[in-house]
């Protein structure tokens, strides 16, 4: 049984938690990470959009992929529901005709690696006078004996853990041929 912890607005500490538990630590299990060099990453089915059919710019989002008879998508911020198979979430969650700016780039980590790597202080979320942009989950925050790195999983342009793909490579690599 999969236990799905949600904290809006902390998608990378949700998938921090459910990429440590037993089904997701296998050689078929990926973090990927999604933003842009602008971080205005457009992205639709979120539960953060103000209507249905509205997008939501991500300055980044992470996701859980996990491939059984094929890849699906585990998000607990999407209205797709989860999982969702990755192709459906590709196509639901994207739109290639919108501007380049707004198209996304994917850090794509093997889940491991991400558990092992990954530390925040949740700095991010304090705004200029150090209080909260969203309440913060109530777990303590992530320290895996390193400094924050979420900056560095976020930056496309950065080498760093895991390989860099866009939209159409994706597609090609998590939806069934």
């Amino acid at each position: 049984m999969v236990e799905l912890s949600y904290q809006p607005f902390f998608c990378e500490e949700n998938i921090w938690r459910l990429c440590r538990q037993a089904p997701f630590q296998t050689a078929d299990a990926r973090v990927a990470f999604i933003s842009n060099r602008t971080r205005q990453c457009a992205m639709w089915r979120m539960r953060a959009a103000d209507g249905p059919t509205d997008p939501v710019f991500w300055d980044y989002h992470v996701i859980l992929l996990r491939r059984r008879s094929v890849w699906e998508v585990w998000d607990p911020e999407t209205t797709l529901g989860c999982p969702t198979p990755a192709a459906a979430y590709a196509e639901n969650c994207f739109d290639p005709d919108w501007p380049a700016h707004c198209q996304p780039m994917f850090r794509i980590v093997p889940a491991d690696d991400f558990a092992a790597n990954f530390s925040s202080d949740r700095r991010h979320m304090l705004d200029e006078h150090n209080a909260w942009r969203a309440e913060p989950p109530p777990w303590p925050a992530i320290f895996n004996g390193r400094a924050s790195n979420l900056n560095a999983f976020i930056d496309m342009d950065r080498p760093f853990l895991g390989e860099i793909i866009d939209l159409p490579a994706f597609k090609t690599r998590f939806s069934p041929p």
